[in-house]
């Protein structure tokens, strides 16, 4: 079979009566389905077993690999025994670097179970017998499968190869057992990526904020999080938990005001982009934890003009903070001019998203269209305050035939 059907082989769009036609070109004399799983062709099979559109008693019969292929790749090539060097340097060589074949087709064959357990057409049974003694690449895809049998799962969770396990933590359909195991992975990163498993109970959540650095994100566990879990964790003695729950930005209002007091700088930082928020609630963020909130109070679609023009005069600057103010549709011109007063190199992009901003007087504008920073006067360009007149200028300028 050449290339381009063995391509076609793996294209998602596949009408399934085009599979079984397509194995059949592989096979010599096949009349249905499970025989011309038997074609002779072992590229053709792998390409096959990763394609969605093919049913799912064929991916059996194509896992079995019963009766075995013919041919794969390697040994059409070149005489077996043979491995492919990775450093081959022949031009017209097409064969992936480490292929190898020894009669058994090894390379393809191991193609082909990857792609299987890649493929969510494949039957967790079929699944479930590849996960005996797999190899490490298998084992990595095996990982992610959320139909994957419990007692493979629970090999998986004590992998020597941390990166399987940390694909494993994600998985949505591990056990609540094999989630309290991970919650004492001693590598973080596996921790990390458990915290973000949709399946996790609040319960190990709770004990990974005392083991594991998560940051201000939205969890997925907390996002789908009810009303009285909201509660709940908005009430626990944890900052860190009452960090997590601040990330969302549909909070009950008496959860969203409680949280906008909190003691803790991080949980106020957490929550004051939430839309609501009054512009003394957010004033008094500033007041009391000033620079640890200010990006994020910056940020929060209802601050107030003069609250931004305070921001923007602050001391010390910060950076990410005149960008959210430079950006922000309440932002004034006076604000914004504080923006474009900016001296340090690091505050240079709050110029140029300031001078992009329509609140600018016109005339500003087109003067900084001479600006030394190219970016800022790109900015100054599209802006859609910019006057007519600057813009004829503009394009009259570059029309004119340059000098000798």
């Amino acid at each position: 079979m050449d290339d381009l059907l063995v391509a076609l082989c793996g294209n998602p769009a596949l009408p399934p009566a085009l599979v079984d036609r397509l194995i059949g070109l592989a096979a010599e004399n096949a009349a249905a389905t499970a025989a011309a799983t038997a074609g002779k062709n072992a590229d053709v099979r792998a390409m096959v077993a990763g394609n969605p559109a093919t049913p799912p008693e064929t991916l059996v019969v194509l896992v079995a690999n019963d009766p075995p292929a013919a041919v794969c790749r390697v040994c059409e090539q070149e005489p077996i025994p043979f491995r492919h060097d990775p450093d081959c340097l022949r031009g017209d060589c097409t064969l992936p670097p480490g292929a190898r074949c020894t009669g058994s087709h090894e390379s393809a064959v191991h193609n082909l179970r990857h792609r299987a357990v890649d493929n969510p057409s494949t039957p967790a049974g079929t699944v479930a017998r590849l996960a005996v003694d797999p190899p490490l690449a298998l084992r990595y895809a095996l990982a992610a499968r959320p139909d994957l049998p419990h007692w493979a799962a629970e090999r998986l969770v004590t992998d020597p190869a941390p990166g399987v396990r940390h694909t494993l933590a994600e998985n949505p359909g591990l056990a609540p057992d094999l989630i309290e195991r991970l919650a004492g992975d001693p590598l973080a990163p596996v921790r990390q990526r458990l915290a973000r498993n949709p399946a996790l109970p609040l319960a190990v959540l709770a004990r990974l904020t005392g083991t594991t650095r998560i940051g201000p994100v939205l969890l997925p566990r907390v996002a789908a999080a009810t009303e009285a879990e909201v509660r709940d964790l908005a009430a626990s003695a944890d900052p860190e938990l009452r960090m997590l729950v601040a990330v969302r930005r549909d909070l009950p209002d008496d959860v969203r005001d409680a949280l906008a007091e909190d003691p803790d700088a991080k949980v106020v930082a957490a929550v004051a982009g939430h839309p609501g928020l009054a512009g003394a609630v957010l004033g008094r963020m500033v007041a009391v934890h000033g620079v640890r909130v200010n990006c994020q109070v910056a940020g929060n679609p209802d601050a107030p003009a003069d609250l931004l023009r305070q921001l923007a005069r602050g001391i010390p600057r910060v950076p990410k903070a005149l960008r959210e103010i430079a950006r922000h549709p309440n932002a004034d011109a006076a604000t914004l001019e504080l923006c474009l007063a900016t001296v340090e190199p690091s505050d240079y992009r709050a110029r140029a998203i300031a001078a992009g901003h329509p609140a600018l007087p016109p005339g500003r504008i087109a003067a900084l269209l001479a600006d030394p920073d190219p970016r800022v006067a790109e900015s100054a360009a599209g802006n859609p305050s910019l006057p007519v007149a600057a813009m004829i200028r503009l394009v009259s300028d570059r029309e004119r035939p340059a000098r000798p």
